[in-house]
């Protein structure tokens, strides 16, 4: 355990971590420590609005419960939509974060954690490791925002791993087992397109830029910008164009004309 958090920590997270604090930060800079104002305030002006009057803790419940949204708006768990499946691909999903099916296999990780207590003497440490990710969704800021919090995903990989050793808690273990896989291909399946369809969209605009130089542009994107330098596309700024490129992130602007019919 000490070996994986090392290896973790100092190789795998090099960047930040380490890099964090070879900088003279935080090792969690830019949300942590010093200079991290800005970040806080932005990601406090991400918080949907029924989190902001609802409080930390109710805000972690409503989005375990919700469906996944990457608007904030809360999707009814009891109500099956086209565009709940879409959302689970999001990366960034502010209510629903942990998958389609994450109610459900939340609240079938609680009756197993009841259902086998004090059956044998590992049960306590069991318990105790899934009360720590339980109560460490409050302790931490944003709780109710998955990416800050995506190591609660153990919390039902735990409990099957624990229901392995009883042989009556197949039933029980199988459908935990076909929830988690079902979402994990949810989740993996509609991101994989919308990445694709990203590139997609990326690519056909850079190729519009590509063959009408030099370009009007007005770009708030600056990764898209960078992208653009580094193909040696000539751009000229304007801030009166008004046809805006189908490019995911902030908006990019350029001249009508540039599109042909």
């Amino acid at each position: 355990s000490v070996f994986s958090m090392l290896l973790g920590f100092c190789v795998l997270g090099f960047n930040p971590f380490i890099k964090n604090i070879l900088n003279g930060h935080h090792p969690c800079y830019p949300v942590a420590g010093a200079g991290s104002e800005h970040t806080v305030e932005v990601i406090n002006k991400n918080a949907p609005d029924i989190y902001k009057t609802n409080g930390p803790i109710k805000s972690i419940f409503i989005s375990l419960s919700a469906r996944p949204s990457s608007s904030g708006e809360y999707h009814n768990p009891y109500v099956v939509k086209k565009i709940d499946f879409i959302n689970s691909g999001y990366p960034d999903n502010r209510m629903g974060g942990f998958g389609f099916f994450s109610l459900e296999i939340f609240v079938l990780t609680l009756i197993t954690i009841l259902l086998y207590r004090k059956k044998e003497k590992n049960y306590y440490i069991f318990l105790l490791i899934e009360s720590l990710l339980f109560v460490s969704l409050f302790i931490l800021p944003w709780g109710w925002w998955a990416r800050f919090v995506a190591f609660f995903y153990l919390f039902p990989i735990i409990s099957v791993l624990y229901a392995e050793k009883y042989e009556k808690s197949k039933c029980l273990k199988n459908i935990l087992n076909c929830l988690l896989i079902a979402n994990m291909v949810i989740s993996i399946g509609t991101s994989s397109y919308m990445c694709y369809r990203i590139s997609d969209d990326e690519n056909k605009s850079i190729k519009i830029l590509e063959d009408n130089q030099p370009a009007l542009i007005k770009c708030e994107n600056d990764g898209f910008y960078f992208k653009l330098l580094k193909r040696d596309i000539q751009l000229i700024p304007c801030d009166t164009v008004t046809l805006r490129l189908p490019v995911t992130g902030p908006d990019v602007f350029v001249d009508k004309t540039l599109i042909k019919k």
